[in-house]
């Protein structure tokens, strides 16, 4: 069952006061942030919760157990195949991470704000968007939320996105 995300009134306040003069996020954005998040949750929960090594090393013993079945041959391979998809939560990759910044940063682009960002004098990234994307994911993160440092990679990562995506 999905999670169900809801503002609370502080949430989307700072959020819209995070938000440069002139850009004004719409019901429909909330909305979408809404699943997002609730999205986003459901699958770090789900994740966190699946015992994958363990139902990976079950599924390797129907295989060698089936013989020549092929109806349990078959769903000992999608099983298996379904858990070699724990390999891109390797190291730091968390795609469903990825999922979410670059949903926060789509509602970003299509109100209008740019993929860029000041430096102050003492090195930390600041500016709207910067303000915007903490201000979105950090009671939704909680303790993971990035650094104000780790958001220019972030950004960076997603131009490369917004590149390939303007070529199709």
């Amino acid at each position: 069952m999905r999670m169900r995300f809801d503002f609370t009134p502080v949430h989307r306040a700072a959020i819209a006061a995070a938000l440069p003069a002139g850009m004004e996020l719409h019901d429909v954005d909330y909305a979408f942030l809404e699943v997002l998040f609730g999205d986003y949750l459901h699958l770090r929960q789900r994740r966190t919760a699946y015992p994958f090594a363990q139902r990976k090393r079950f599924w390797r013993g129907v295989r060698k157990m089936a013989g020549n079945e092929p109806a349990l041959l078959a769903l000992a391979d999608s099983y298996e195949a379904w858990h070699e998809t724990a390999r891109c939560f390797r190291g730091q990759r968390n795609p469903h991470r990825e999922l979410l910044y670059d949903g926060v940063l789509m509602i970003w682009i299509e109100n209008g704000g740019e993929l860029r960002l000041s430096t102050s004098r003492t090195g930390v990234p600041t500016g709207p968007l910067v303000r915007f994307f903490l201000a979105c994911i950090g009671p939704v993160m909680a303790a993971e939320t990035p650094s104000a440092r780790s958001i220019p990679a972030i950004i960076r990562r997603a131009r490369r996105y917004v590149f390939l995506t303007s070529q199709i």
